[in-house]
């Protein structure tokens, strides 16, 4: 029940018609409410409830992105309950950023914007998969759109913590450009994105 209404939902929260997205959004929080409840006995989750961080320990730019445009930040049941499909929705949401069409292309992006705020975190280990189907979508003709597009970029760059971080964009962007990123850079990129990796699974705070 969960996995097959979340998706609709993400994308539904950024509507155009804003009764539409206010909907959405209530019902995101209710679900939360639920799986927490429904889940209250769960070791992990305990465990993420009594260690939380707040979410400018976390990121303090998207702590001021939130504040600005987006609101409080989801509960904790929102998302860990968004996390179950992050990681296995990223694939076909980057396919989709390119498609043919703009319907598809639009949804795709604001299902994007909803993993990213919700699943926070989860992006860096596909930090590579992402701006490789950014750069297809450079060329968008549709304004409304890119300007959707790069909002989420600014998202990214929010979530960006660690000089790790910085040096997966480098090595992605170097690569995308045809170059070869120097060395040190590989060697970094490779042991933070194992560690991250690793974090991703054990947390979703």
């Amino acid at each position: 029940f969960f996995d097959v209404t979340l998706a609709p939902l993400l994308v539904l929260r950024w509507d155009g018609v804003p009764t539409i997205g206010e909907q959405a959004k209530r019902m995101m929080q209710k679900l939360g409410e639920l799986y927490y409840a429904e889940n209250d006995n769960d070791e992990q989750l305990k465990m993420e409830a009594d260690f939380a961080q707040d979410l400018e320990a976390i990121s303090p730019s998207l702590q001021v992105e939130h504040q600005a445009r987006y609101g409080p930040r989801p509960s904790l049941g929102e998302r860990a309950l968004v996390h179950r499909i992050t990681h296995r929705s990223f694939a076909p949401c980057f396919k989709d950023l390119s498609h043919w069409t703009l319907h598809m292309r639009w949804q795709a992006q604001l299902l994007l914007r909803s993993l990213l705020l919700w699943g926070e975190g989860a992006i860096l280990s596909e930090m590579g998969p992402l701006l490789s189907a950014m750069s297809k979508c450079w060329d968008e003709e549709e304004k409304a759109l890119k300007a959707i597009m790069e909002e989420n970029l600014r998202i990214v760059g929010a979530l960006l913590r660690r000089e790790e971080d910085v040096d997966l964009i480098l090595i992605v962007g170097m690569s995308l450009l045809g170059q070869s990123p120097l060395p040190e850079f590989q060697e970094r990129s490779s042991l933070s994105g194992a560690s991250q990796s690793s974090s991703d699974r054990k947390s979703v705070v």
